[in-house]
């Protein structure tokens, strides 16, 4: 059974105004890490991280600003992720960020 081990990091903690600016993903089989890894970061949009989110993970605007949104790389993170069963520490919040995020597009 393949098992993914989800983790985000966001702008704040807001869930219809903040972003998901990072994403890691470890692949399990069977209970067992295989290698297999997703992790990314992305540019919030056009908001500005909060100084309370910054000072947890360390991530700000200035880094971020090369990379892409997670709206627009959503794909490649729902086919790594596709038909697994996900293991998430902090769920409900990880996930309705990940769904606002689908609503918008």
């Amino acid at each position: 059974m393949r098992q993914i081990i989800l983790d985000t990091e966001t702008s704040g903690l807001d869930y219809d105004k903040d972003r998901i600016i990072e994403v890691g993903c470890l692949e399990l089989v069977n209970g067992i890490y295989t290698g297999e890894k997703f992790h990314k970061y992305y540019k919030p949009d056009n908001l500005i991280i909060s100084t309370q989110s910054e000072q947890i993970h360390g991530l700000n605007n200035k880094f971020l600003s090369n990379f892409k949104t997670f709206d627009e790389e959503i794909e490649s993170f729902l086919s790594f992720i596709n038909g697994s069963k996900l293991i998430i520490h902090n769920a409900q919040f990880d996930l309705s960020m990940i769904n606002n995020s689908l609503k918008r597009l």
